[in-house]
């Protein structure tokens, strides 16, 4: 099978990486029993539970904001971009690639922040 000319693999980076930081976020909350069924939501919850009480530092909170853009932006992008037109503004490969491999990045130190967050936790239910 062959991959269509305008398929990057860098576009799903991004939206895996995203998913992989809002699964960690849904899991912290799971932890202290409160269930999110909203993107938005989750940051809120995320902000409310945690950052205000100082058990997670405000720029892990940054980091599942911007990539909840980034992810919309590529998922729009991938739904007009049979259209002609939209290839004169469509972002560059070498700039996917920039956004891919930071959206890996920061999704990493997020995962293993939550990770840590939740042995944190753990520790106040013992």
């Amino acid at each position: 099978m062959e991959a269509s000319e305008w398929y990057l693999s860098s576009h799903w980076v991004v939206i895996t990486g995203y998913y992989a930081m809002h699964m960690a976020a849904l899991s912290s909350l799971a932890r202290i029993n409160y269930r999110s069924k909203n993107h938005t939501a989750t940051i809120v919850a995320m902000k409310t539970f945690f950052v205000k009480k100082e058990l997670l530092e405000e720029k892990y909170l940054d980091m599942l904001k911007n990539v909840q853009l980034e992810k919309e932006r590529v998922e729009q992008l991938e739904i007009v971009r049979k259209r002609r037109e939209i290839a004169q503004y469509s972002v560059t490969k070498g700039t996917t690639r920039e956004l891919a491999l930071k959206t890996r990045d920061d999704a990493y130190d997020f995962v293993n922040r939550i990770d840590v967050l939740l042995d944190e936790i753990r520790g106040y239910e013992d």
